[in-house]
């Protein structure tokens, strides 16, 4: 009898020590899926705030990327020099300015009184060869400001002028792009590279595209007044939409105050006539 008592005993203790060992399998599975869920929520979410960014990153990322400009625009053979020369008394004009700031570049003091440091007669050596039609020498020399003084935005945009009249038209893309990137706020490059492309680009939807850099500018922009009536001009004459072109027009206007009620009225005028 005590031995069958033991056994049940024993039988008891292993049934209980089989229930506990269920518990934790229970509760360790529980867990298990709380913390799996935990991340799936967790994934979700992230996933959610990355798509919200990626979408925000494409609101603000520039209309046109680098690959597209390469396609829309295309180097010629590099203009080293202005098939016009200029007459002996223009060069006379910018000789002694030049040669100050040549001087100035040499000694390490700026030739002006106001001028902070050396970055205004690295800036004028280079804008006066431009003037003069030395292509060659203008760009090295906007090359070394920018090698001196990287973030001279003047530099950046009379660069990409030069490469326009290099007719290095891809260059001149390019750098226009570089320079919006890096200066989103200064609403010239946006006019400048707008005009660029509706003027210069063989690319079908150029016209498109120009428009989406002055939208572009219009948010970016700190002072976008230049732009609105830069726009205007633009919608009126190269996409014939007056109703926006009159838009623009009223937000220039507004921005400026600049009040032109004859100008407004002839938009209106336009926007009657083609309805």
């Amino acid at each position: 009898m005590l031995g069958a008592e033991n056994n049940i005993e024993k039988t008891n203790q292993n049934q209980n020590k089989d229930l506990v060992i269920k518990g934790d399998k229970g509760k360790r599975g529980l867990w298990t899926m709380i913390i799996v869920l935990a991340v799936v929520a967790g994934l979700a979410a992230f996933n959610i705030f990355q798509d919200k960014i990626s979408k925000e990153e494409k609101k603000d990322a520039f209309p046109v990327t680098l690959e597209q400009l390469k396609d829309d625009f295309e180097n010629s053979n590099k203009k080293l020099k202005s098939e016009v020369v200029p007459p002996a008394e223009y060069v006379r004009r910018f000789d002694e300015p030049l040669k100050l700031s040549l001087s100035a570049v040499e000694s390490g003091v700026p030739s002006q009184p106001g001028y902070v440091d050396l970055s205004e007669d690295y800036l004028n050596i280079a804008s006066v060869y431009s003037i003069l039609g030395d292509y060659e020498r203008a760009e090295e020399w906007y090359y070394k400001t920018l090698e001196k003084y990287p973030e001279n935005y003047k530099a950046h945009l009379n660069l990409a002028d030069l490469y326009i009249l290099m007719e290095q038209r891809e260059s001149a893309a390019i750098k226009f792009y570089e320079t919006a990137i890096l200066y989103p706020q200064d609403s010239r490059v946006y006019i400048k590279m707008a005009d660029f492309y509706y003027k210069y680009s063989s690319a079908p939807d150029r016209i498109i595209k120009a428009a989406a850099i002055y939208e572009q500018g219009i948010k970016k922009a700190e002072d976008p007044k230049i732009i609105f009536s830069e726009y205007a001009f633009f919608l009126e004459n190269y996409m014939k939409n007056y109703k926006k072109a009159l838009e623009m027009q009223q937000n220039y206007q507004l921005t400026s105050g600049e009040i032109d009620q004859e100008e407004i009225g002839r938009l209106k005028a336009l926007i009657d006539k083609n309805k």
